[in-house]
């Protein structure tokens, strides 16, 4: 279909503010533009992740240089967002689905711009970065505010970033000092057990073991002893595993009050309690019958990925225990590796006190 008039455009940038109908989806930072996307309440609810894989034939939306983006107004100041930080692989799109149905939330899972800031962000203070820390703190206050707008007044966003993510967690926080945010993890012999299972879950790995490698490399401060091609495929989880805890250590240590480690094996353990725990840490309001409802339906039974399909507690047991028993050496591997690690540098030992590895045992 043809582009939206440049009058069309002026309308719909009119209402940016005002309502979610209008998704940043991505941010261009080589051609100083952003992608604005028409989207309907149903869409964020439904869709698991706002990337490219919600783009089909129907959706429209037009591009706009940054520059035309209008200003917030300081009069109709949006709702400051819950948010949930992850590791990747640890229930944490299954806790964005559950969240909306127990209390008044509008998911806003995995815009792609927040993962475009996160990796602007490692550049800072290099020659090659396209942006200032001051014009990078602006876009960033700028995003989250546009991710933070609702459909109903005093409704607030849930905002899932990426799971490359992590570094933005002190960020948000300092640009919304209200704001808390969950950390979502499993111990590090869980997600051995889930990322060796099978070639796509690896892909995965692969595809961010740049960007994982570098974070580990910042935090532990040696970037000559870790490299990348000589890596095997369990060394790699390990990393990637490290890399998201060491981050969310880091936050921790300037934003405690704002922030609370979640293990998703407890969420599954206890999934009324720990579900009213999280609301309430989050300052939403806790309507148990509402919590009750949102448990015994289909989010729980169903794979919050792609919910046609069943996929419960007890699913991902059994797979879990098959995955175990078919690569327990490789899993075995990873973890020796892990301790080694821990010896290796002593930074790591308070990391692995607040998220454990677990036992491979």
């Amino acid at each position: 279909m043809p582009p939206p008039t440049d009058d069309a455009v002026n309308a719909r940038l009119a209402t940016l503010n005002s309502s979610p109908d209008l998704l940043p989806q991505k941010l261009d930072l080589v051609g100083r533009r952003v992608l604005l996307l028409e989207v309907d309440e149903r869409r964020y609810r439904q869709t698991p992740f706002l990337d490219d894989r919600m783009v089909d034939e129907g959706t429209q939306g037009f591009w706009v240089d940054l520059d035309s983006l209008p200003a917030p107004d300081p009069d109709e100041p949006v709702p400051d967002p819950a948010l949930i930080f992850h590791i990747g692989h640890c229930g944490s799109t299954l806790l964005s689905r559950l969240l909306p149905a127990a209390c008044p939330l509008l998911p806003v899972r995995e815009p792609p711009p927040l993962r475009t800031l996160a990796e602007s962000l490692r550049l800072l203070e290099q020659p090659v970065s396209r942006l200032s820390r001051t014009q990078w703190r602006t876009l960033l206050g700028r995003f989250v505010t546009l991710y933070s707008r609702g459909y109903r007044k005093h409704e607030p966003a849930l905002i899932k970033p990426t799971s490359d993510c992590g570094n933005l967690i002190g960020p948000v926080l300092e640009a919304r000092s209200a704001s808390r945010a969950v950390l979502m993890y499993q111990s590090l012999e869980t997600y051995l057990a889930i990322m060796m299972d099978g070639s796509k879950a690896r892909m995965d790995i692969e595809g961010h073991a740049v960007t994982r490698l570098s974070d580990l490399h910042d935090f532990i401060g040696d970037r000559d002893s870790l490299r990348l091609f000589q890596l095997t495929a369990p060394q790699r989880v390990v990393v990637s595993w490290l890399a998201g805890v060491t981050g969310f250590h880091r936050a921790m240590q300037t934003h405690a009050q704002q922030l609370r480690p979640l293990d998703f094996d407890r969420l599954l353990e206890d999934p009324s309690h720990v579900l009213s725990e999280v609301m309430s840490f989050l300052g939403l309001p806790v309507d148990q019958s509402r919590v009750t409802t949102a448990i015994d339906g289909p989010i729980m039974q169903t794979y919050a990925k792609a919910p046609e399909y069943r996929y419960g507690p007890t699913d991902r047991a059994a797979r879990l225990a098959e995955n175990r028993s078919r690569s327990g050496a490789e899993i075995k591997q990873g973890m020796k590796w892990a301790m080694t690690l821990v010896e290796r540098y002593p930074s790591l030992e308070p990391v692995i006190e607040a998220f454990p590895l677990g036992s491979a045992d």
